[in-house]
């Protein structure tokens, strides 16, 4: 498909990989994405590839026609696709498709995504498929089920008082809430869930679905065209109230291949990671030999032990190999988190038998449940939280989304987690562990996941964790997660692909895993200057553009430590209120990077430029995915 700005009247949006995205009328985002999809039979997302393509551009209008195919293992779907956009702000789009073989899918049809700030709390009229009507809203929490069943059409209202219809046709969609996910947008679909899936799709089973988006008096604002945001400065503002206590922050751990060595375990001591987490089965037989180990780590990095644990249909036998482990243990716990492998509540009566445990092997712990997997398991069966001392979900920004704008926009909705599970677990402390860049596994397969071919990485592997983005992305959601009150945080694993730095003795292909044997990953840093910081207190910060730039604030003792983060591909300018007579300024980007992960050490000693403060703010550069840390003098604040 035809990548590039495409019009429709007042609507400008982008054609790019067979979607519509960003659709917008001036500033206002009226629909996140359209596009087509085809999950199979363990959810995951079928790529396609577009064969032909015929497409029409004026300055207001578009017509695109083009065929593409998922063609992966058992599954091979093919349809062709009709795109139209005219001068009165509509645009449609069809999709023609047939199954070239059978196959069993979970999903076949379209997605529209529409935007959380947009969207979230405000009313909107739903169309159902029997013709009748009703007011309602988009939720403003998290919703654990679908909002919106059975329908035909959304109505909802912009900021102009102009109104946005989206329609459906072809089949039944319904409507979830993707913040469940940490996606920004709310998704309708088809089908519905309540069709048992996975479904069989026979050979030559043809499929046929549209969506149109309209807006209403759309002719008198012919010449009012959508517009792309300005490049002005972005204006960086704290929040006059609020603040939370620093989360603690810990590390995953992993089985080294070999032994770490000095090295290694001096830059993970020098993180002071506040505990490390290991995961037990309490099945294998080799469930102590892995607790001692995790715990030997735990010694060399002078950090206690979380210690997560899972369920399954024997929980009896499970806690009696409880029971087992505890003994053997010789580790300070500091937190225990037991989940049901089924993703179910916990029952009652395990946490008290945990709990006895715990009162003679670790008594100084606390007690954690919820999932280990994605919030929407925690949301849709949440735990008695009044047993526990505290709750648990998981973190990654890539259940449904890819792309690296994608990524950065989950950022916000991390945040959001935390204050929808307030809803249902009071004042208790919420710790959200681990955090990482991808799945570790994936709870809704229903067989087993197909092994990487050759020259692939690990599905859990994301070759954007030794990058500069995964340095941004973790600053976002450290700002996120901390400005909304969370109690601790894990992230990453000690070392390797998916952890903060690379093993001493590993080259790994370029091609697939650009790290340096020996080196830091640049996130190493971002949680290194946060960690320096504990005991401290986050005070929220607000950006006009938290699209391009977002800064987060740390106070502790006399230090205020300002950090900002540039979440685009693009170099940005920033502007923030500082009350100080001077700041130092470290700015990692392309031009650090290399220094700052080759001598880490020699990278953290430097304090960084000192800038005389002038008329009481800051003006920044940065480039793309640059953070840039600012330190000034507390006792100065007030002048």
């Amino acid at each position: 498909m035809v990548d590039g700005e495409l019009r429709a009247g007042p609507l400008l949006m982008y054609g790019a990989n067979g979607e519509l995205r960003d659709i917008r009328i001036r500033d206002w985002e009226v629909i996140q994405c359209v596009y087509m999809a085809v999950r199979d039979a363990n959810w995951n997302t079928i790529p396609f590839l577009i064969e032909e393509e015929e497409a029409i551009i004026r300055e207001n209008s578009f017509d695109i026609r083009f065929t593409a195919r998922h063609h992966e293992n058992e599954i091979d779907f093919h349809w062709r696709a009709t795109i139209y956009g005219n001068t009165n702000g509509m645009v449609s789009f069809a999709m023609f498709g047939e199954a070239l073989a059978d196959f069993e899918a979970n999903r076949i049809g379209f997605c529209v995504l529409h935007p959380i700030r947009e969207c979230a709390g405000k009313p909107c009229v739903i169309e159902h498929i029997d013709g009748t009507s009703e007011r309602s809203e988009f939720p403003d929490r998290i919703s654990p089920f679908q909002p919106f069943v059975n329908v035909r059409s959304i109505s909802y209202g912009l900021k102009d008082g102009s109104v946005v219809k989206v329609s459906m046709g072809g089949d039944i969609f319904e409507t979830e809430d993707q913040r469940n996910w940490t996606d920004a947008s709310f998704k309708t679909y088809a089908p519905p869930l309540a069709i048992p899936s996975p479904h069989r799709i026979a050979k030559g089973t043809n499929i046929h679905q549209t969506v149109t988006i309209s807006l209403d008096d759309a002719r008198k604002k012919r010449g009012w065209h959508a517009r792309t945001p300005t490049s002005d400065i972005v204006s960086i503002s704290p929040v006059l109230s609020g603040g939370f206590p620093l989360p603690a922050i810990g590390l995953e751990y992993v089985t080294p291949p070999v032994p770490l060595s000095d090295k290694e375990r001096g830059q993970l001591r020098a993180l002071h990671p506040a505990r490390l987490r290991c995961d037990l089965l309490l099945e294998p037989s080799d469930s102590v030999e892995q607790l001692q180990n995790a715990g030997r780590q735990c010694e060399s990095l002078e950090c206690p032990l979380e210690l997560a644990l899972a369920f399954g249909d024997h929980w009896r036998h499970d806690l009696d190999r409880l029971e087992e482990v505890l003994q053997s243990n010789r580790t300070p716990i500091c937190l225990m988190a037991i989940y049901r492998s089924d993703f179910h509540a916990i029952a009652d009566d395990t946490i008290l038998r945990v709990r006895s445990l715990m009162e003679r092997f670790a008594p100084e712990a606390l007690l954690l449940s919820g999932t280990n997997a994605y919030f929407a398991e925690l949301n849709r069966n949440r735990p008695h939280a009044e047993q526990l001392d505290g709750v648990c979900y998981s973190v990654n920004p890539q259940v449904h989304v890819f792309d690296d704008r994608s990524l950065m926009e989950t950022l916000e909705i991390q945040g959001e987690t935390v204050r929808s599970a307030r809803c249902f677990c009071g004042n208790k402390p919420i710790f959200v562990t681990p955090v990482t860049l991808k799945p570790r596994f994936n709870p809704n397969a229903t067989r087993e996941e197909t092994l990487p071919a050759p020259g692939e990485l690990p599905f859990q592997v994301d070759a954007r964790q030794c990058a500069l983005f995964g340095a941004a992305w973790t600053a976002g959601s450290l700002k996120y997660l901390a400005e909304s009150g969370t109690s601790g945080i894990t992230y990453y694993q000690t070392i390797g692909w998916r952890g903060v730095m690379e093993y001493e003795g590993r080259k790994s292909p370029p091609e697939l895993f650009p790290s340096i044997p020996g080196a830091v990953f640049p996130l190493y840093h971002i949680l290194a200057d946060f960690c320096e910081m504990r005991g401290g207190r986050i005070v929220p910060m607000t950006s006009d553009r938290p699209d391009c730039v977002i800064a987060m604030q740390i106070e502790l003792h006399q230090i205020r430590r300002f950090i900002l983060v540039n979440i685009t591909s693009n170099p940005q300018e920033a502007r923030f209120p500082i009350r100080a007579s001077y700041a130092f300024i470290k700015t990692l980007d392309a031009m650090t990077v290399n220094k700052a992960s080759m001598e880490p050490e020699c990278w953290r000693a430097e304090m960084g430029d000192k800038m005389d403060v002038q008329e009481d703010e800051i003006v920044l550069r940065m480039q793309p995915y640059a953070v840039t840390r600012v330190d000034c003098p507390k006792e100065d604040d007030d002048g």
